[in-house]
Formats: C-alpha cells, sequence, structure tokens
C-alpha cells in the first residue's frame, strides 16, 4: 500500500489490485473537525481533543464526525494485510484534512483522480447510518444507505440604513430591516416534494408501516396532511424540501453605533432538482425588500445527482450491513441532508454511497458538532469489522462497472 500526500495534508493510499483492468474503489472520510468553542468546554465531561476513553466510550470531537470512520477504515486494512489479503480491484483511501471548511483537500484529490484518467466504480463516505426510533419502519432501527445528498449553497443577505450614533435613530436600522429580512424567510419555506422520501418507503418495502405506504404512495391525495406531519419532525422536513438556516450575522462594532450595513449568512440545502437560480428568486421574493441585497456565493453549490440502487456495489454494501447489524435490519435508499466530500466525486462515479456503521438514537444526533461528542468501544470495533467486510466484498466485485 502506497501514500501520496497530496497538497501536503490530505491522504490518497493507493492498495494496488490483482487486475488492472477493473476500476477502482473508493473509501473517504476526513480528518478534521469543528472547533469547540470556549464558553463550552465547562460543559464537556472530558475534555474535548484528549481523546478520552472512559465509561465504554471514545469521548472526544471528532468522534462521530470523522475520526471515528477513518480509524476503523485504517483498522480494516491493517487487520486485512496481516491476513494476506490480496485484492482483485484495486482500493483507493482519501482523507481530506478540510471537509469541515473549504473541502479543498476532496477537491484537489479528485481533480488529481480526474486527471490521471481516473473513474472509480464505487465511492463510500459518510452520512446516512444505522438509526433508532424512526417512524419509518415496523423494526427497532433502520439501516439509511444515502443515495444522494442535498447540495450546499450559501446565500449573503446585506442590509443598508443610515448609520450613526445610537441616540438619534430612525425608525429602521439596518439591523432591523435585516431582522425583518430574515424573518420573512423563515417564514416562506420552499416547497414541499415528496419523491425522495417516497423512494425511502418503497425501498423499505413491507418493512414499512402500511400507514406510510399508503400516505407516501398516494401524495397526490394526502399531501395537506403530510405537510403537517412533515413541520413537526424536523429531518422529515430536511428530506422532503430545500431548507434555510441563518447561521452568522454581522452588525455594529460598538453599542451606541448605528451601522450603516448589516450582513447574515443563510445556509441552503438543496434538494436535486433545485437550482441556486430557484432559491434566489425564491428568497428574493420572500423577503420583497429592495433594502437588502441577496448575493449568492454559489462555489459552493454543486449539482446533485443519484446513485443507483441495482448495481453490486450497493448489494453488498446492504448484505455487509445486514450481515454486521442483523440479518433483519431493513435497509432503505436515502437523501443525505447534510454535506460530504462525495460532492466532489458523484460526478465521476455512479455508485456514490454515505453510510456510516454505527448505531445512534434520534437523541445521539445532538452529538454532532456537539458537547460530549463520544462513541462507544463496541461500535469502533464492529465498524472495523464492517469495512474488513466491504472492502472484501467491493474489491472483489467484478460486475460490469469497470
Amino acid at each position: 500500500m502506497t501514500l501520496e500526500l497530496v497538497e501536503e495534508r490530505n491522504l490518497m493510499y493507493t492498495w494496488k489490485g490483482s487486475n488492472p483492468q477493473l476500476s477502482p474503489v473508493v473509501l473517504h472520510a476526513h480528518q478534521d473537525v469543528v472547533p469547540v468553542t470556549d464558553e463550552t468546554l465547562e460543559e464537556w465531561k472530558y475534555p474535548p481533543f484528549d481523546g478520552t476513553i472512559a465509561d465504554g466510550f471514545v469521548w472526544g470531537r471528532g468522534a462521530l464526525d470523522d475520526k471515528g470512520s477513518l480509524v476503523s477504515i485504517m483498522e480494516a486494512c491493517e487487520m486485512l494485510l496481516a491476513k494476506g489479503f490480496s485484492p482483485i480491484r484495486t482500493l483507493i483511501l482519501v482523507s481530506d484534512s478540510a471537509e469541515e471548511t473549504t473541502m479543498a483537500g476532496g477537491k484537489a484529490m479528485a481533480t488529481l483522480m480526474r486527471q490521471r484518467g481516473v473513474a472509480p466504480a464505487a465511492f463510500l463516505d459518510e452520512g446516512c447510518m444505522v438509526l433508532r426510533g424512526l417512524p419509518l419502519t415496523n423494526h427497532d432501527a433502520v439501516a439509511l444507505v444515502g443515495v444522494a445528498e442535498k447540495s450546499v449553497l450559501n446565500v449573503r443577505l446585506e442590509a443598508r440604513a443610515t448609520g450613526g450614533h445610537s441616540s438619534c435613530p430612525p425608525p429602521s436600522t439596518s439591523v432591523g430591516v435585516l431582522a425583518r429580512a430574515i424573518t420573512r424567510i423563515e417564514a416562506t419555506p420552499m416547497p414541499l416534494h415528496w419523491q425522495h422520501m417516497q423512494r425511502t418507503i418503497r425501498s423499505l418495502g413491507g418493512n414499512a408501516p402500511f400507514s406510510l405506504r399508503l400516505l407516501f404512495g398516494n401524495a397526490w391525495l394526502f399531501s395537506w396532511l403530510l405537510a403537517r406531519v412533515c413541520c413537526k419532525i424536523p429531518s422529515m422536513n430536511a428530506s422532503c424540501r430545500t431548507t434555510f438556516a441563518v447561521t452568522m450575522c454581522t452588525g455594529s462594532p460598538a453599542h451606541n453605533v448605528m451601522p450603516e450595513t448589516a450582513t447574515a449568512n443563510v445556509n441552503v440545502r438543496m434538494l436535486p432538482g433545485d437550482t441556486p437560480s430557484i432559491v434566489a428568486q425564491h428568497i428574493r421574493r420572500a423577503i420583497a425588500d429592495p433594502r437588502v441585497r441577496v448575493e449568492l456565493l454559489v462555489e459552493d453549490a454543486c449539482p446533485a445527482t443519484i446513485s443507483s440502487t441495482e448495481s453490486a456495489f450497493y448489494r453488498n454494501l446492504c448484505e455487509c450491513i445486514q450481515h454486521h447489524f442483523g440479518r433483519d435490519m431493513p435497509t432503505a435508499a436515502a437523501l443525505g441532508v447534510a454535506g460530504s466530500d462525495s460532492r466532489n466525486w458523484q460526478d465521476m462515479c455512479p455508485c456514490t454511497y454515505r453510510f456510516s456503521p454505527y448505531v445512534l438514537d434520534q437523541a445521539d444526533l445532538t452529538l454532532f458538532h456537539g458537547i460530549n461528542e463520544r462513541l462507544s468501544c463496541q461500535q469502533l470495533g464492529r465498524m472495523s469489522a464492517f469495512y474488513e467486510s466491504l472492502i472484501t466484498g467491493w474489491c472483489n466485485v467484478g460486475d460490469a462497472t469497470n
């Protein structure tokens, strides 16, 4: 296995297969993590960057996102090397050092592959997982496999008004203008679209409750009821529409100064089919205020594609899930609502999937980028075994996806 450093910090390992005529398979897990704010340090049970092993867990920032997968993939390769495994199909491991920010490493590695004329047969990244407590199935848990993901677009709002000393304020400051614009955006969501949730329900088959199969199978008739349900379940709402989240704001540099300009960033997660121009038109109509400038940061947006659920790679992925999480574990093709490095590879790989091999409850989802992020030691062991099975299976797949 050979290592290349791409732009100094990004890792690309190549384990050459015995048949060079077969296109390689690629596994990705990123190295970097999001920061921890100083004001939350005291709320952590263990220091967030110590990697403490206690109470049956590994505690620390990145345990779930995404160092757990990174370590498990490396451990799986070491176990296979120790067993003398020799892949038929070449395996490439890639690890971005800036996935949480610019994704520059992922872009650079994908670009390098294109320059070399290498198109992966299959690609696996983080994204979906095994979730407990979802109302999608009659079972306790369901394994969601991301066959597509929402693309990311950032929109900058800029409001202008008269500035100056706060002792003589006008009827509305730039901050007030901006606040009203934000309120109108939040009160005017994008339309609901059911096709991605319908695909998930169809892939579950008889494992989905009859009521859901009835509702989504006849969405044209029950759209009013589904809309009411979506409003109450954030994860379902995110799967059925393009969403807006205001994340960053700037205003005055001092308590007694009215700023001439106030800005906000709206983080948009677009459904496949929506475009930056559609989003911009919707936001401008919702704000309906010429004092607010809407600027699209279109460099962040990548058109989303939907990967095949008929390939041998998808079937093998589902078989590995059921082997390690239970033979009766239902699997479902899903839409990933968070962004991943897979966006840099999906246009050259028809089998791009998103799955992290761990089990979480709904409440555990707050641990991502949150306080007391952790992953159990038991799960880490199963993750390594899962990746070992997946590498063995994918590296031996020799179907028409060459």
